[in-house]
């Protein structure tokens, strides 16, 4: 054997535990319109399909009109809506629990738990963590439905079900607890979040649509003046 093929079969069995080691997280189960995935450790986005594997590290880009479904190995479901641009930061379950983060540059998402998972896994729901990440903000739910968006470097989140919580990052000792129906704003990098009040029904409209609510992949959104304005004010 020369030294070319000996080396050629050592970095093999180099890389390959580390292909094993790269293990799926959930399945796109829904798509509609374009949208890619730029892979851990690649240099080119290849275009999302039906059925395909979610691994962490998995960075999509929904374009403009398109929309895709992450349902994840323990049934979670994750929605991406369009000109959104997500990042699976991180995902682990171990017996009744588990631990989701994700990092939304730009765009909406939906994170949910199914209602039958939710009466099938009773007070082990508590142990169902979630969190979403945006440049200023973190929120998080526990086995419920909950939307988060960032447009206009303005952060917010509406709880559709259950409760959670958001905070500033740089403020992490202020956690502003949200519950169903109640809507959040962090307007300011440098402030705590604004007091949760609840959701107006042009706001439910708006961030329950398919829409992003933003005018380009690039851009927060014509939206954000107003939700700046409306932040604070109640229904």
């Amino acid at each position: 054997m020369n030294i070319k093929k000996l080396l050629f079969i050592s970095l093999i069995l180099l890389i390959f535990p580390i292909i094993l080691s790269a293990q799926s997280v959930g399945q796109i189960t829904e798509i509609s319109g374009k949208i890619d995935v730029l892979r851990k450790g690649a240099n080119i986005a290849t275009v999302v399909k039906m059925g395909d594997s979610v691994f962490v590290g998995d960075i999509f880009r929904a374009k403009s009109g398109g929309i895709a479904v992450i349902t994840f190995n323990n049934k979670n479901i994750l929605k991406i809506f369009e000109k959104s641009k997500v990042e699976i930061k991180e995902y682990m379950t171990e017996g009744g629990t588990s631990t989701g983060v994700v990092s939304l540059e730009r765009g909406k998402v939906e994170a949910s738990t199914p209602h039958q998972l939710i009466k099938k896994v009773g007070s082990l729901i508590e142990k169902n963590k979630f969190e979403v990440h945006t440049p200023t903000a973190i929120a998080g739910v526990k086995g419920t439905n909950f939307i988060v968006f960032y447009r206009n470097n303005i952060s917010g989140v509406l709880f559709l079900e259950g409760k959670g919580y958001i905070f500033n990052p740089k403020i992490p000792e202020v956690v502003i607890p949200i519950e169903a129906g109640q809507i959040s704003f962090l307007v300011n990098s440098n402030e705590p979040p604004t007091p949760p009040r609840s959701a107006t029904d042009t706001e439910l409209h708006q961030e329950t649509s398919p829409s992003s609510g933003g005018d380009s992949e690039n851009s927060g959104g014509q939206n954000g003046g107003t939700e700046a304005s409306n932040a604070g004010s109640s229904t």
